[in-house]
């Protein structure tokens, strides 16, 4: 069983890879691609 701050590790590192991948989303959009196809390729927005 994780102790509490193992479960505060997890939690920090699943955040920042949502927000890489969130800027990736932004880059690819700026650069034009469309919505979709950002979400189809990074799944999330």
């Amino acid at each position: 069983m994780k102790n509490r701050w193992e479960n505060e590790q997890d939690i920090i590192h699943r955040a920042l890879e949502k927000v890489d991948s969130e800027k990736k989303v932004r880059n690819a959009i700026q650069q034009g691609m469309s919505t979709c196809e950002a979400f189809e390729k990074y799944g999330v927005m």
